[in-house]
This record gives C-alpha cells, sequence and structure tokens, in this order.
C-alpha cells in the first residue's frame, strides 16, 4: 500500500471518527428522555387523581347503600305492620300508606343517584386503566430510549478508540512531511486528500487542467489540486 493509499485510508477513518464524535455529542436524546419522563410523571398524577376519585366515589356509593338499605328496612316493617297487624283504623292505614309512598320515592331517587354514581364509576374505571396502561407505555418508552442509546453511545466510543488506533498505526507508515502537508491541508479545506475522478477533483468538484492531469499521469511525486490544494489521488486507470 503505498503513501497516497494510506492517506486515504486515515482520511476515511478521520471520517468515522467525526460521526462518531457527532454521536458522542448529540444530546438530543437527553431532551427525549426530558419529555418522556415529564410525561411519566403528569400521567401519574392523573393516575393518582383517578385514584382518589374513585376512592371518594366508592365511599359515596357504600354510603348510599347503607342509607336504601336502611330505608328498605323501615319499608319492610311498615309492609309487615300494614298486612299482619290487620290495622283497621283508617287515619293509621292512611298515615301507613303515605309513609310507604314517600318511603319509595326515597328509595327511587336514592336508586337513580347510585345509577349515577355507578355510571361515574365505570367511566372512572375506564380512565384509571388507560392511564394505567398509558403509563406503562411511556415507561418502556422510556428505558427502551436510554437502552438503545447507551449502546449508540457504546458503539461509538467503541469504534472511536480501533478508529484513533488505525489512525495511529496508519500515520507510522507515512513519510513525515507528506502526513504533515496532509493534516495542514485537512485543518483547512476539512479533508486533506481527493480521487481524481472523470478528471474531476473529488474534493472541490472542480476540473483539473491538461497540465495537472499529465503530470498526474507521468509523475510519481505527489501532485495538488490546483484549485483547492489537496493531495491528490489516482489510480492507474485513470
Amino acid at each position: 500500500m503505498n503513501s497516497l493509499d494510506l492517506l486515504l485510508e486515515i482520511q476515511e477513518n478521520q471520517k468515522i471518527a467525526k460521526e462518531n464524535i457527532k454521536v458522542l455529542k448529540d444530546g438530543s436524546y437527553i431532551n427525549v428522555l426530558k419529555k418522556l419522563k415529564e410525561e411519566f410523571e403528569d400521567e401519574k398524577i392523573n393516575f393518582r387523581k383517578k385514584e382518589k376519585e374513585l376512592t371518594n366515589l366508592d365511599n359515596k356509593i357504600s354510603e348510599l347503600n347503607i342509607e336504601l338499605s336502611s330505608v328498605k328496612e323501615e319499608q319492610n316493617k311498615e309492609d309487615y305492620k300494614l298486612y299482619n297487624d290487620n290495622v283497621s283504623n283508617y287515619h293509621v292505614l292512611e298515615a301507613l300508606q303515605n309513609s310507604m309512598e314517600y318511603r319509595e320515592n326515597i328509595i327511587k331517587d336514592l336508586e337513580d343517584k347510585k345509577a349515577v354514581l355507578l355510571k361515574s364509576q365505570e367511566k372512572l374505571l375506564k380512565d384509571k386503566e388507560n392511564s394505567r396502561i398509558k403509563l406503562v407505555k411511556l415507561k418502556n418508552s422510556f428505558y427502551s430510549c436510554k437502552e438503545d442509546t447507551d449502546k449508540k453511545i457504546n458503539k461509538a466510543k467503541e469504534d472511536m478508540k480501533k478508529v484513533e488506533i488505525n489512525i495511529q498505526n496508519l500515520e507510522k507508515l507515512i513519510p513525515p512531511k507528506l502526513l504533515l502537508d496532509f493534516n495542514d491541508i485537512k485543518q483547512r479545506m476539512g479533508t486533506g486528500a481527493a480521487k481524481v475522478q472523470n478528471n474531476v477533483c473529488s474534493g472541490c468538484k472542480m476540473y483539473l487542467s491538461s497540465v495537472v492531469l499529465d503530470e498526474i499521469k507521468k509523475s510519481k511525486k505527489i501532485v495538488y489540486c490546483e484549485h483547492c490544494g489537496r493531495i491528490l489521488y489516482y489510480n492507474d486507470k485513470l
């Protein structure tokens, strides 16, 4: 492998290193995790709110059931008194009938209230379950995102180590002066070497003069692009 091949290999490794640096410096995942965590905390508050509402509703239904039982018990007593005590006094009979009618209205009113509460309870239970499902999804999304990000970062770190070792080993095989020129051009232009493709410098996309092309074909010395100054890489197929 000649020096130009080595330079291009270094350049490819530098490109890989640059991509890995972008991965390591990319903090967008932090915002994603932060947003997921905020959504989770908000939903947790909503879930607890539904739990509290359900508890209050359960207590109301329980109190209503106790009241219903009490009224029905009194109604049963009046029924028994009416039909088993052989009440003959008209006023007493009328009072019992009025009382029973009054209790029936109370029972109907209480049962209507209970029906409304049970309907609300059904909706709250559904809302609570939906909230629980959402919490599970948010939690899974958070840890999945964190796991994927950790893998991505760890891989970038491993690749960086390999690339750094590759570059160091390749640099030892290149003449110091050529390596110095390459690094100097890279610092100014972003890349230090460029392939010649169809008489064009792949670095600056400019056509090369016939003089430069002829020099590349005939000379074994290092040739630089007349436009951007990059070291030109060529092969026998040029």
